[in-house]
């Protein structure tokens, strides 16, 4: 069962559980048949029903029924028998208003209360959006859990662990406006959960700002401690720009949502422009995040000891053909994990030195590489060289060539460095080779900037796949804003 049939089917799963909620709360709002428990808060809680009258005005044909008083609030039953509207006028033994009431009937008999938002059978739809989410949170992480090994390099994973996220989050707010609507439907009524569904964007920056801050404050020093070192580049620079970014965006976007009220007469388009940003901007936060978790979850994985071939993925080495650091790092790691598993299973495994000739290189890649393993005691029976590759698509792909020339596939590895592997294991994905990855450490100031990097190159391999899931949400989201505004 591949990994992208898993997520299909989990794709299948959240869309089934929706139609099954939905079909829930249609059930239920039937079973509330036609009448409706209209609350009219009288502000005065020593007030009984000899101190109060209320009149019914409707075109509709609406009754009421069962008045009583509790704690200060008027409770009647309001039955309607064709669509229509009514009003619920409340005075005092002076006849003075003390409140009043529109409602409006629906088609289907179901009561709106056009102050509160409150309708027939609300309750149920405000738990069924609990858990939705939830239960949408709940999927997602699953499907995480279980994208273990060459089944974690996906990009549908990292989609899985931001919606995972934003899900969770936002069945969590909804979750406790359902328990609040259900002890007091006057004081937490269903206008606070339309809000929620279309501030859903700026309520998960205003959460999560925190964290972002502290994140991009720690990308800044780590990038800016690596142009100390290295020279200055635009590919040396993206952690500073994207902590910038990040924090110039949540600082805009709260304090534009905090101020709308005070923008113009008509600060409806101000209202709907923000909340959209703010699903913008969560999209890419998740995705970040996304990225993120499983980009480190795949630098800390360590493979079975069951390996055929490891291959050793190439970067750049010194004029006199000594490997830097970077490079020494990942062949190391590669040597250490063949030794581990010797020890352990008695296997040894046949090591794939991957890269060609760079323009300014005096060798391949793989030559150099085979020269550090020899000089290590590496037999040269158990090194074959892989030496035309000028990227990793092509490391996977000509490794592959060779391992298939073996005649039989076996059990494959890669080594690169901590944070090129989950990248890696995409590319290898795509080849069509099934191998684990390991990964080698580097300084701490260099990790963070060339993940970014990485990070980039996998979200521009799924940009159309994005840009419309993007505009479904931007579209969505900006409905639910005009609708609920």
């Amino acid at each position: 069962m591949t990994a992208q049939y898993e997520f299909r089917k989990l794709i299948a799963q959240v869309c089934i559980m929706g139609g099954v909620l939905v079909a829930i709360c249609i059930f239920s709002r039937m079973l509330s048949g036609d009448h409706y428990m209209a609350r009219v808060p009288l502000g005065d809680p020593n007030l009984g029903m000899g101190d109060i009258r209320y009149t019914l005005e409707s075109d509709n044909k609406a009754e009421l029924t069962d008045a009583e008083i509790h704690d200060g609030v008027l409770y009647l039953d309001l039955h309607a028998e064709e669509a229509g509207h009514c009003s619920v006028e409340v005075v005092d033994e002076k006849g003075r208003v003390i409140k009043c009431n529109e409602y409006t009937v629906g088609r289907g008999m179901t009561v709106f209360e056009e102050e509160t938002g409150n309708f027939t059978g609300d309750s149920f739809v405000a738990g069924a959006l609990s858990v939705f989410f939830l239960a949408t949170a709940a999927l997602m992480l699953r499907f995480y859990r279980r994208s273990a090994g060459v089944r974690l390099y996906s990009y549908n994973t990292i989609f899985s662990v931001g919606m995972f996220a934003f899900a969770g989050m936002t069945g969590l707010m909804f979750l406790v406006l359902f328990l609040q609507h259900i002890a007091d439907p006057y004081q937490f009524p269903m206008r606070n959960v339309y809000v929620v569904v279309s501030k859903a964007g700026i309520s998960f920056v205003r959460f999560t700002s925190p964290l972002v801050i502290l994140f991009s404050v720690l990308l800044i020093i780590s990038n800016i401690e690596l142009l100390r070192h290295e020279r200055y580049r635009f590919q040396n620079i993206l952690g500073l720009l994207l902590g910038l970014l990040m924090i110039g965006g949540v600082i805009v976007l709260l304090l534009l949502n905090g101020r709308i009220s005070q923008v113009g007469p008509n600060p409806r388009i101000w209202e709907i422009a923000v909340n959209v940003c703010g699903i913008i901007f969560t999209y890419f936060e998740c995705m970040l995040l996304g990225s993120v978790v499983c980009g480190i979850r795949a630098a800390k994985h360590v493979p079975d000891y069951n390996k055929d071939y490891i291959i050793i993925l190439g970067c750049g080495f010194r004029k006199d053909g000594t490997l830097t650091p970077l490079l020494k790092g990942r062949v190391d790691k590669a040597m250490a994990f063949r030794k581990t598993q010797f020890l352990a299973t008695g296997k040894r495994a046949v090591f794939i030195p991957s890269g060609g000739q760079g323009a300014n290189e005096t060798m391949p890649e793989a030559e150099a590489m085979y020269r550090y393993l020899r000089e290590n005691g590496i037999p040269e029976d158990d090194i074959i060289k892989e030496d035309r590759s000028a990227n990793t698509y092509q490391n996977m792909m000509f490794s592959k060539q060779i391992i298939d020339r073996m005649g039989h596939r076996g059990n494959v590895m890669f080594s690169t460095t901590n944070y090129h592997v989950f990248r890696s294991g995409v590319w290898a994905a795509d080849v069509g080779l099934v191998a684990d990855g390991i990964g080698s450490g580097t300084k701490w100031w260099f990790w963070p900037n060339a993940f970014i990097r990485e990070c980039v190159g996998l979200l521009q391999r799924k940009l159309k796949q994005e840009i419309l899931l993007l505009v479904v949400l931007v579209v969505f989201f900006g409905l639910m804003s005009i609708m609920f505004y």
